[in-house]
């Protein structure tokens, strides 16, 4: 477990702690690596699940059975992903089956002893990381949602491949999917989405090559453009006022991604007589 302790501080568990600390904490939790070969199930559903886990090495994959044997996928973990953070402190039987994809090691917490009280800094410090974690998967899952209420299949995979390529910084990026397993997340038939992958090629807003995609149109096409046009007459008191209220208006909503960067202020000045034109220039 030693070996573990620098991976262990970038999650989101254990973030701010030092080592002498969290490796204190980890024998105070009882914690517990485990191994697991590809396929083997880490959590099954319609059982409880009573431990946090942090995944070492290896992937794993959660998915939710649905009727006739197929799987929702719900999330896709690599070293340092947290799961269970959410399903074990719940008295409910766990809802999704998690996997190894590959051969992994896996770290595991009592779910219980997480939660005792406690004078300890650390503890509290790790606590207080549980509670974000849980908060930021609540939006993870809303934003999921969002994707799933699209109406059109082009809608729901611009919007995911949308915020892969935010997620990864990058034009060109490689999913965690296989087409199979992406059509299966998007709720649709992978017939269609192959089809609709082609077409969208064909149009050139990307390139798609397996797995891996690189993204042309698909962030103009996701993100509308605002234009804010502003008549001015004799404006000269009030421009210098209005006119950073406006354009920081635009770039709030262009950092949240809400609209394209493309999105201007305009200013038209309307016959003023007074010093508008020179501010508006």
């Amino acid at each position: 477990m030693e070996n573990y302790l620098p991976l262990l501080q970038t999650t989101s568990l254990f973030a701010g702690l030092e080592q002498p600390a969290l490796r204190m904490l980890l024998r105070d939790l009882c914690a517990v690596v485990r191994s697991y070969g590809r396929g083997e199930t880490l959590v099954q559903a319609g059982h409880s699940n009573r431990r946090v886990g942090v995944v070492l090495s290896g992937t794993i994959q959660a998915y939710r059975p649905a009727p006739g044997g197929t799987h929702l996928p719900i999330t896709h973990m690599e070293a340092g992903g947290v799961f269970g953070d959410v399903l074990g402190g719940s008295s409910l039987a766990s809802p999704i089956t998690v996997v190894a994809e590959c051969p992994c090691e896996v770290l595991l917490l009592p779910y219980d002893r997480l939660l005792q009280p406690g004078s300890d800094p650390a503890r509290q410090q790790v606590l207080q990381n549980l509670v974000r974690t849980i908060s930021d998967k609540y939006f993870l899952l809303s934003r999921r949602v969002d994707l799933l209420i699209l109406k059109s299949l082009r809608a729901k995979v611009c919007a995911y491949l949308l915020s892969e390529a935010e997620y990864h910084h990058s034009m060109t990026f490689t999913i965690p999917y296989s087409r199979i397993q992406l059509a299966d997340y998007l709720n649709c038939d992978r017939s269609a989405l192959s089809r609709e992958l082609s077409l969208m090629q064909r149009d050139g807003l990307l390139e798609t090559y397996r797995s891996s995609f690189k993204r042309d149109g698909v962030v103009t096409m996701s993100k509308p453009i605002l234009w804010i046009v502003i008549p001015c007459y004799n404006e000269e008191q009030v421009l210098p006022i209005t006119a950073p209220m406006f354009l920081q208006k635009i770039h709030d909503l262009t950092a949240a991604g809400l609209v394209s960067d493309q999105s201007r202020v305009l200013f038209v000045n309307d016959g003023s007589r007074d010093k508008t034109w020179e501010l508006i220039t």
